[in-house]
């Protein structure tokens, strides 16, 4: 994130893109540390905590890409799109490595 706010993001946004972007790594942080708590299977409201943490991380990764100019979202695009597919797949449960391989983002 710090080298995309230092080379893409618009001079006049970077000072609230680089508030956004720690708020995003702690809320990340939160993640880990939640579930590195947790040594037994989850409950149900632990399951729910930290997919609203994971919500909320998605919500703020999405304003970073708010944050940049026309020509770099349109850059951007295609690994939002196939990160949202993964995860579709994966939430589905029809996710199959051996079938869709692993996420590429070189083409």
């Amino acid at each position: 994130m710090k080298l995309m706010i230092d080379n893409e993001v618009p001079r006049k946004l970077r000072k609230e893109a680089v508030n956004n972007a720690v708020k995003t790594m702690n809320t990340i942080q939160s993640i880990s540390t939640t579930a590195g708590k947790i040594q037994r299977p989850f409950e149900k409201e632990e399951m729910i905590q930290i997919a609203d943490l994971y919500r909320d991380v998605r919500l703020q990764l999405n304003q970073m890409y708010e944050y940049l100019p026309p020509a770099e979202k349109s850059k951007y695009y295609g690994y939002f799109m196939a990160v949202t597919e993964y995860e579709k797949k994966i939430a589905e449960g029809t996710y199959n490595p051996e079938l869709d391989g692993i996420l590429q983002f070189d083409d």
